[in-house]
């Protein structure tokens, strides 16, 4: 509030309200377009944003030119909000999306924008959250200490992942390449995942694993 003329702020005249943004949040996970600020650059504009200005002997400018430049977007096919689709998330507002999803939304954005790093380690956490929601629902009518021994000593995604196939429930075959050495790689290594490396973190095999727990 502008104290001088107690007038509202831009800022908190456009404030969306939660239902707005968890409205948002929802198609963007169902359509996967883009419509929050997460790992986003701006569009590049074709031709010199900056002119050349020609120098006359007095000193004078002269005529001014550009550069010819064309610049390559990277662009993908996502799916359009349909009159139910639009409903369905609004039917939602009441509660945003889980962090799972929500991780998986931001992954797509991060990934779009060449920030492979950092989509493969989102992605592989949202999945991580996922594994662990099944593995305790598994473990739900285990004896408590035996329960409590079990998880304690499975913390890693891979180690999880392995116990949940013990247990008969197993996870994507593509998985563990794709996905938990991909992770791994990036947080214990530092080795930067390339545009490949990232678009099969992002399979539908890592979705369906997030499918079965947060849908």
């Amino acid at each position: 509030m502008n104290s001088r003329n107690n007038i509202p702020t831009v800022e908190a005249a456009y404030t969306p309200s939660n239902s707005v943004v968890n409205v948002r949040a929802w198609l963007e996970i169902v359509t996967g377009q883009h419509l929050t600020q997460v790992g986003h650059q701006e569009v590049e504009v074709i031709g010199n944003k900056t002119p050349i200005w020609e120098l006359q002997e007095d000193g004078t400018h002269g005529n001014k030119f550009n550069f010819d430049v064309t610049v390559d977007l990277d662009q993908r096919q996502v799916r359009g909000v349909t009159a139910g689709i639009l409903r369905e998330c609004v039917s939602r507002s009441a509660e945003g999306p889980s962090l799972a999803w929500t991780l998986v939304r931001d992954a797509r954005s991060l990934h779009e924008v060449g920030q492979y790093r950092r989509a493969v380690i989102d992605v592989a956490t949202a999945a991580e959250l996922a594994v662990t929601k099944m593995l305790d629902i598994r473990l739900d009518k285990v004896e408590e200490q035996v329960r409590t021994a079990l998880l304690k000593a499975h913390t890693m995604l891979g180690r999880k992942k392995a116990v949940l196939s013990a247990l008969g429930c197993p996870l994507p075959v593509n998985l563990q390449i794709d996905l938990v050495n991909k992770r791994n790689e990036a947080v214990h290594d530092g080795i930067e995942p390339g545009r490949p490396c990232s678009s099969s973190a992002q399979s539908d095999g890592m979705a369906r694993v997030i499918t079965i727990k947060f849908s």
